[in-house]
């Protein structure tokens, strides 16, 4: 089973929520940096 496209929405969903709580970009590209080391995987 392919995993990127499920792993793709946690990446939206949790941008759409960190857009609500700006004090969370870090979190949001320590994500993006995790979902990068998956994909890259």
């Amino acid at each position: 089973m392919d995993r990127k496209p499920v792993l793709m929405l946690c990446v939206l969903a949790s941008g759409k929520l960190m857009q609500v709580q700006v004090d969370d970009l870090n979190k949001q590209a320590l994500f993006l940096n995790a979902f990068n080391a998956l994909d890259n995987d």
